[in-house]
């Protein structure tokens, strides 16, 4: 009986010692050709696995494919994210860092054409503060007392000013943000009125805007500007929509994102309804797209729209001349149909 088992043993054990000779020329082989592929995930998976083959080679490059799909990894996010803001800061802090990179080209053509854009940017005042829909945020500004004589040190004034300055600019930015139209017919106030969930997302939104700028601070106040974007992370369209991201892992590959790059232009003189999500129809008024249906419609704006003629803008292959229709429809011509 010894025999035989030691007979299995030997015929087993060479098995066993031939998988561990693969470990490491499979893994890397894998992470490679992931890499390759642009499945920078996958790749990083692989090849830090690879490290812990007990086959490891003295010699590889296998630290510099590592670092390659970690490089790869981080552009695509960083160019996503770019992506998300749409914004002339966005890309260029995104050339900043990538420079040479897979993504540079398009980088400059979108930050070429935002240039000008936002040169002349579509604002909405309000009574309460700011709604900009050419860089897509909504802002407010609260201003408060410096009260020297409750506070004489200078600091501690200064901090409890700013303090209550920024709670009034919260307070006008909730004004504002429940002001806005997610579709032509519905504000986000109406959302608000019947739905917790709602209302918890629009105050966790309030709470987590970002201070632009520094605190201005005069003789007698402090005035702090708050900032929130329409589309993103903690922007106002999550109100209807979650994010696309959600429920997505760590080591879930994501491919090159193309945006769905087309831009609509308003003649001269022409006032939009402005809504977070337009409403598009045919010249017939028969409904093309709610905005608001789109999976992705809270990531990126689905597109954007000004008053001027066509070609003081980017002159890309889908840019139209569009009508808006009495009740702030944007009417799409015949020939943006195939293309939308």
């Amino acid at each position: 009986m010894k025999k035989i088992f030691r007979l299995l043993l030997a015929l087993l054990f060479p098995l066993g010692a031939a998988a561990q000779d693969d470990c490491f020329k499979t893994l890397y082989h894998e992470g490679k050709t992931a890499c390759e592929r642009r499945a920078f995930n996958t790749a990083c998976t692989r090849l830090i696995a690879a490290r812990a083959c007990s086959d490891l080679p003295r010699r590889t490059d296998l630290e510099e494919w590592i670092t390659r799909a970690r490089h790869g990894r981080d552009e695509r996010i960083a160019w996503n994210t770019a992506l998300q803001s749409d914004t002339r800061e966005g890309w260029e802090a995104f050339l900043h860092d990538f420079p040479e990179g897979y993504y540079r080209t398009r980088a400059e053509d979108r930050l070429a054409r935002l240039i000008p854009i936002e040169a002349r940017p579509i604002i909405q005042n309000t009574l309460e503060g700011v709604v900009n829909w050419t860089r897509e945020y909504v802002e407010a500004t609260g201003e408060a007392i410096l009260n020297r004589e409750k506070w004489p040190q200078e600091d501690q004034a200064i901090r409890t000013a700013t303090q209550s300055a920024e709670a009034i600019a919260k307070s006008r930015l909730l004004e504002v943000i429940s002001g806005l139209h997610i579709r032509r017919q519905t504000i986000v106030r109406d959302l608000m009125g019947g739905d917790d969930e709602v209302k918890t997302y629009v105050s966790g939104i309030i709470q987590s805007a970002r201070t632009f700028g520094e605190a201005q601070v005069s003789k007698t106040t402090v005035s702090v500007t708050l900032r929130v974007p329409m589309f993103g992370p903690g922007g106002v369209a999550g109100v209807v929509l979650s994010s696309s991201s959600e429920g997505m892992s760590d080591t879930t590959d994501i491919p090159d994102a193309e945006p769905f790059e087309w831009t609509l232009v308003l003649p001269k003189g022409t006032v939009p309804q402005f809504a977070i999500f337009a409403v598009f129809t045919n010249a017939e008024n028969a409904l093309l797209l709610d905005g608001s249906g789109m999976a992705d419609a809270g990531v990126a704006p689905l597109a954007r729209w000004y008053r001027a003629r066509s070609s003081d803008f980017f002159t890309g292959e889908n840019v139209f001349e569009a009508k808006l229709s009495a009740v702030g429809h944007i009417m799409l011509p015949k020939a943006a149909e195939p293309v939308f």
